[in-house]
């Protein structure tokens, strides 16, 4: 809601959205032991599910999305 504000031509701002998902944490890897399978299926669930609804809910994409941490993890490897 924000975001629109700024950007009415009413107001003139430029805003750059960028928008950061912690998508490793305690409860994922919980989640996945108890399910029995990886955090990154759990993530991506999730994830997923999240996507949807910020669509569902007419948010609009980020203008950048950094690297989410289960990718950056990977390159450690």
């Amino acid at each position: 809601m924000l975001r629109r504000y700024l950007e009415h031509p009413r107001n003139g701002y430029r805003v750059s959205y960028v928008q950061n998902v912690t998508d490793v944490d305690d409860r994922s890897i919980a989640t996945a032991k108890l399910e029995g399978t990886t955090y990154d299926r759990i993530v991506a669930r999730y994830y997923g599910a999240f996507k949807a609804s910020m669509h569902r809910l007419g948010v609009r994409e980020p203008d950048a999305e950094p690297l989410r941490r289960t990718t950056y993890r990977r390159s450690w490897r």
